[in-house]
């Protein structure tokens, strides 16, 4: 009896040292959850808080800024450290080039939401948009005017009229910019067999608002 009983506390102590090691090799996030392919969690958004958002533009190469010569681009690198670029850009926002909008109705016409795509994909959609080479600083009035008309060519699908020289001349200089994250973003979803749609949904809006180049 006693062989026995030592028998079946070793084999227990064995299947407890197993269990250990097996946790030991599981990767997990931050949180305790366990991670999908040892790269955490997915985003569950398509674009990344403000905060973030600002502390991403500014490593961007160039900025907007408005003065008596209209709207212009300007280098980022001559605005000195971190601390002075972030005071230099309080009174403005961290656009993105390409609108969040324009990636959410080209998933909507699919019958999709961002939160719907594969982990894989929403990570690499996000990270293309939340780059560096999506994200400009420019003065507030005009990122949100921007935003209005692009709202309305693309859920109203309305030309838009009305006339702003300093915001239609940043859309217009941006639009290049924006088809080519519009590339990227399409060929990531075509990666994982969803349409790229969002180049097309694009210049859909970029022609009610009147810029096509």
């Amino acid at each position: 009896m006693r062989w026995l009983l030592f028998l079946f506390t070793c084999l227990i102590f064995q299947f407890a040292l197993s269990l250990f090691g097996l946790a030991l090799v599981i990767p997990q996030t931050e949180d305790g959850l366990v991670a999908r392919g040892g790269r955490g969690k997915a985003p569950t958004k398509l674009k990344n808080p403000s905060s973030k958002t600002r502390d991403t533009g500014l490593g961007s190469p160039n900025y907007w800024d408005a003065d008596g010569k209209g709207i212009q681009s300007k280098p980022t690198s001559n605005l000195g450290t971190d601390a002075e670029k972030k005071t230099m850009m309080k009174g403005k926002d961290a656009d993105h080039v390409l609108e969040g909008q324009v990636v959410e109705k080209a998933l909507e016409d699919q019958g999709k939401t961002f939160q719907s795509l594969d982990p894989d994909t929403r990570t690499k959609v996000n990270k293309i948009m939340n780059d560096e080479g999506n994200i400009q600083f420019v003065p507030q009035g005009i990122n949100r005017s921007k935003g209005q008309v692009f709202k309305k060519a693309l859920r109203h699908r309305q030309s838009v009229r009305t006339k702003d020289a300093n915001r239609d001349k940043y859309i217009q200089e941006t639009l290049p910019q924006a088809k080519d994250v519009a590339k990227k973003v399409d060929g990531v979803l075509k990666e994982g067999n969803h349409k790229g749609n969002v180049f097309q949904t694009l210049m859909g809006a970029a022609k009610r608002i009147g810029r096509r180049k």
